[in-house]
C-alpha cells in the first residue's frame, strides 16, 4: 500500500493506492489491515480521500463492498455503463481494478485506456477516472479542482 497526501486549492487529498492478493482469505486480512488504524482508519486519513489499486476482485464482490461501506462511491456504482473490464491486458474480460472515492470527491467518468503500449506494459490496462472536489463548506458540488487518475500495474 501507499499513501500520499496532495494539496487541491484549500484541500488535502488523501490518495491510497494497493494491489491486493488473489485470494479471498489473504484479500480480507489484507482489507482489515487497509480498514485499520494504520490506513484508512487514521485520524489524518480524512475526506477527501481516493482509494485505487489492483483489488483482484469483482465490483460486487465482498472486498469492494467492505471498502466501498468505509471510504464511499466506486467507479463502478454509478460509471459502470462501458465496459471496465482490465485484466488480462490482451483480451481484458474482467474488471478488477477499482477507484473508491469518499463523500467530498465526485466521480464523473471511468474509462479503460486500451492502446497496444498500454497492452504491452503491463498485464492490467489502466483505469481512468475524472473527478472533482467538491465544496464541502456549502455543501455544494461546486468545483474546487478537476483531474484524472490512472491505475497502473
Amino acid at each position: 500500500m501507499l499513501w500520499a497526501a496532495t494539496e487541491i486549492g484549500d484541500a488535502t487529498l488523501q490518495l491510497v493506492n494497493t494491489h491486493l492478493g488473489v485470494t479471498a482469505r489473504e484479500r480480507t486480512t489484507q482489507v482489515e489491515t487497509l480498514l485499520g488504524p494504520q490506513w484508512l482508519g487514521h485520524p489524518d486519513c480524512r475526506d477527501p480521500v481516493i482509494l485505487a489499486g489492483d483489488f483482484n476482485a469483482p465490483p460486487r464482490g465482498r472486498t469492494c463492498w467492505l471498502l466501498a461501506a468505509k471510504v464511499g462511491e466506486s467507479e463502478s456504482a454509478d460509471l459502470l455503463d462501458g465496459n471496465l473490464a482490465t485484466f488480462p491486458s490482451r483480451v481484458p474480460v474482467l474488471g478488477i481494478d477499482h477507484v473508491f472515492a469518499s463523500p467530498s470527491v465526485e466521480l464523473l467518468g471511468a474509462e479503460v485506456i486500451r492502446t497496444s503500449l498500454a497492452r504491452m506494459a503491463s498485464g492490467h490496462l489502466p483505469l481512468k477516472v475524472d473527478f472533482r472536489l467538491r465544496n464541502r463548506a456549502r455543501g455544494a458540488s461546486e468545483t474546487r479542482a478537476a483531474s484524472s487518475i490512472s491505475n497502473h500495474n
